[in-house]
């Protein structure tokens, strides 16, 4: 079987993204307590909070689909809790003046940074988004998204340098944003700085707090690892067309043939059937990362980029961009890292930008797990598997006799299992309008019918010709 389509969409989500706007999962100073090493090819070392890394590693390297439930250990970025400086609160405003004013603090900070300047490590980043329209909180989003991928793009791009080339063992960079949240700011530093050391990396983040712009310092030194120069995948020689495809081939199948989405019909929009709580019907973004285990910072830079070119597109007209889909094959055979490092920085970094009235982020893997109940897996993972037990009996209690426990388990991990590791990216009324226009218990209890009916085997296969 060959899949082929376009367009994921909120049915998918999970409860929590309910209350999407309000969570906010900073000040939590949970520190790492065990060390974890993942399989196969290199990936970095990473720690978590729990106690069930090795064990559940273990299972998932020896038999990835004998088990379709797992307990999750759980990773949490310590970020910082501080409020914004109010003496940038004026900065970057608008009226006559507002270009003079730039200007100026541009002039003021590349002086203290003559150095950079010089060497090109400097960046000066006015965001080219308009929030003149906006209420605060997201104004406040959309410029927390614009600083969130210059930074991880700087990031990712100093870190090539300075690990590819020959010429430096140290680079410093300057990022100067414009309009950016100190506290947003300070709370991204902490994400890196936490990235760095689980990983292993080489990166030190810190904030300037003496100049007139909010400006974050980076100094990347190059890494001495034989494993990163021994990193080969199968994966890498796959082209982005090969990826949306088998991405496209997915949604077609499983979202709008089988029905799993009730909110995309096509493959190539989705939001269908929302109009009545005043979300529109938008085009599905389709991307490709190729950054490797150990190139997350590149990771990160490819998503925020992507989710800055949804929110400045908007959600209706000829442009606008309803959801996206990022895949990043290279993670395709780890989903520890996936379901658990990545998405923890991605959950922090949503917090970070105070992004929550703007977006929401859920996880889709190929050897993707239900939780089975023991541990909070984090935001954008399916429900437990005694929660869909439950709504299973109360929607449809025949059914829910006759599959066991590894069934409705199945049942749930098939609603995430991708052909590559995909991060989805939704607009959060897109979120907030499914939770309230479906009825939970029915829906997953259909869902887990459905694909227990289509058969496994025939999914996987889908996924294997994906793969080719």
């Amino acid at each position: 079987m060959k899949f082929v389509t376009t367009a994921l969409v909120t049915s998918l989500i999970p409860s929590p993204f309910q209350s999407v706007a309000a969570f906010v999962p900073y000040n939590l100073q949970l520190k790492p307590t065990q060390q974890h090493a993942y399989q196969h090819i290199y990936s970095p070392i990473f720690q978590s909070t729990s106690a069930s890394d090795v064990d559940s590693n273990k299972e998932e390297n020896e038999c990835p689909f004998k088990t379709f439930s797992m307990k999750f250990p759980r990773y949490r970025v310590s970020v910082s809790s501080s409020k914004d400086d109010p003496s940038y609160k004026a900065k970057g405003g608008g009226g006559i003046f507002s270009g003079i004013k730039s200007s100026f603090d541009k002039s003021t900070v590349e002086r203290k940074y003559s150095t950079l300047v010089k060497s090109g490590h400097f960046f000066w980043i006015e965001p080219k988004i308009d929030v003149s329209d906006d209420e605060e909180r997201v104004a406040k989003g959309k410029l927390g998204v614009a600083a969130s991928a210059a930074v991880w793009n700087v990031l990712a791009d100093t870190i090539d340098i300075v690990n590819k080339g020959n010429n430096s063992e140290s680079i410093q960079v300057a990022i100067s944003i414009c309009n950016a949240s100190t506290s947003g700011l300070a709370q991204l530093i902490d994400i890196i700085n936490w990235y760095s050391a689980q990983q292993g990396q080489h990166i030190v983040a810190e904030m300037d707090k003496e100049v007139s712009v909010p400006t974050v310092i980076l100094t990347v030194t190059k890494v001495h690892s034989p494993e990163l120069s021994t990193i080969t995948s199968k994966h890498n020689i796959m082209t982005t067309e090969q990826v949306i495809d088998g991405t496209m081939s997915w949604v077609k199948t499983v979202l709008v043939e089988l029905g799993i989405c009730p909110f995309t019909k096509s493959v190539t929009k989705s939001g269908q059937g929302l109009a009545e709580f005043g979300v529109p019907v938008g085009k599905i973004a389709y991307h490709h990362s190729t950054s490797k285990l150990d190139e997350i910072p590149r990771l990160m830079a490819d998503t925020w980029g992507a989710i800055l070119e949804m929110i400045s597109a908007g959600p209706s007209g000829k442009e606008g961009i309803s959801s996206i889909l990022l895949s990043a094959p290279e993670f395709d055979e780890n989903f520890s890292l996936w379901a658990g490092p990545v998405f923890a920085i991605l959950e922090a970094n949503v917090s970070a930008a105070s992004a929550e009235p703007l977006v929401g982020v859920v996880c889709f893997h190929p050897k993707y797990k239900t939780p089975n109940g023991e541990s909070w897996p984090g935001f954008g993972h399916m429900h437990s598997l005694p929660r869909l037990r439950k709504w299973l009996n109360e929607a449809n209690e025949d059914l829910s006799m006759s599959l066991d426990d590894e069934e409705v388990a199945a049942g749930g991990a098939y609603q995430r299992r991708t052909p590559h590791a995909t991060i989805n990216v939704l607009r959060a009324e897109q979120l907030e309008a499914a939770e309230g226009r479906r009825s939970t218990a029915s829906f997953y209890a259909n869902n887990i019918g459905v694909l227990h009916n289509y058969g496994y085997d025939r999914l996987e296969t889908g996924f294997s010709n994906d793969k080719l």
